[in-house]
């Protein structure tokens, strides 16, 4: 994988940024092959068998691959962790997506009901008025009855038993 300069992939585990044109397998290669030569050279001063030098050689190979399977799986582990980070931002970016809908649609319902609560306060109030209005109505329709009937009733005749026809044709009882 080819990155460009200062991406995760050219960090090592610190997150220190390496040398361009340096590879962490060389730079470990080189360091197993000097750790040999000490080695070598604080062995006695015989010289080392063919076997040994390939025995040396072979550990040193295995050494160098096993070190750069371990880089490639770091960088492999460090790109798959990115990428489940950027897929949980994803995920929560959404959710917020989500909820500032939901914030949006309860502020179109809480304006909605302020309406409501608003028309049905200004219907309230409509009602009392026509009902004081009826009241008031009422009031006067009896009032204006009880001035007729006591009107009819001064033009009565002023003679005879309480209950009596007037000559309208109509009973009139003088007790309610």
């Amino acid at each position: 994988m080819n990155a460009p300069a200062g991406s995760t992939e050219d960090m090592d585990i610190d997150g220190d940024q390496e040398p361009s044109g340096v590879r962490k397998e060389d730079s470990l290669l080189a360091d197993i092959k000097h750790a040999a030569d000490e080695a070598a050279s604080a062995a006695p001063s015989r010289a080392p068998t063919p076997l040994e030098k390939a025995a040396a050689v072979a550990f040193g190979a295995a050494a160098a691959k096993g070190t750069s399977i371990a880089a490639k799986e770091s960088l492999e582990t460090r790109r798959l962790t990115l990428r489940v980070l950027d897929l949980q931002m994803q995920k929560i970016t959404l959710k917020l997506k989500h909820f500032d809908e939901l914030e949006d649609i309860m502020d179109a319902e809480r304006v909605q009901l302020d309406r409501d609560r608003a028309a049905l306060e200004n219907e309230r109030e409509q009602l009392k008025r026509e009902s004081e209005a009826l009241r008031l109505e009422r009031e006067h329709l009896k009032k204006a009855k009880e001035s007729r009937v006591d009107f009819q009733l001064s033009w009565l005749p002023q003679v005879g038993p309480l209950s009596q026809r007037s000559s309208f044709g109509v009973s009139i009882d003088a007790r309610k």
